[in-house]
């Protein structure tokens, strides 16, 4: 096995990150490998996240909290995973859903379909997206349909990562 990092992602300078430290600690992560960005998830042009890709290797693996932490928009997130996945030929576990664990390997990481479809479709909508929705006059009164786009974009998320990792 290749060398194991951590990616830790808070939306802003004044949240705090201490509970997904923990996590990366638990997970016997060196501390010189976990990467911090303190900035939104709407795209991946993150200093640290761009440094840690950069020295992603064949065999690396990544740990990640929760699928949200490592981005907010779900076209890149899938993109992200191919390059990890495919392209570096590195490994991803996301810590929240142990059905989203590259590590498998010899071929069984694409056995995983009936599993991860049953991920699919009972994934919580706070995975992806809680609270995400831009302050305007409109958003403190449509929660309803906020939670109904959360749950429409993680089944997007979900669906699509299911996909890539049957290809």
């Amino acid at each position: 096995m290749g060398t194991v990092y951590g990616y830790i992602r808070v939306s802003t300078k004044d949240q705090n990150e201490a509970r997904q430290m923990i996590v990366m600690q638990e997970q016997r992560v060196p501390s010189k490998n976990i990467y911090m960005d303190k900035q939104s998830g709407k795209d991946f042009e993150r200093p640290m996240y761009q440094r840690m890709l950069r020295k992603l290797r064949e065999g690396d693996l990544i740990y990640v909290k929760s699928i949200d932490r490592l981005g907010r928009n779900y076209e890149e997130i899938i993109e992200q995973w191919r390059i990890i996945t495919k392209l570096k030929g590195a490994d991803i576990c996301v810590l929240n859903m142990p059905l989203l664990d590259t590590r498998r390997g010899n071929g069984e990481r694409y056995q995983t379909a009936m599993p991860l479809r049953h991920a699919i479709c009972r994934s919580p909508p706070s995975d992806i997206a809680p609270g995400y929705m831009k302050e305007n006059k409109q958003a403190k009164k449509c929660t309803f349909s906020h939670t109904l786009l959360e749950r429409h974009s993680t089944l997007k998320i979900h669906e699509s990562l299911f996909r890539l990792i049957q290809v």
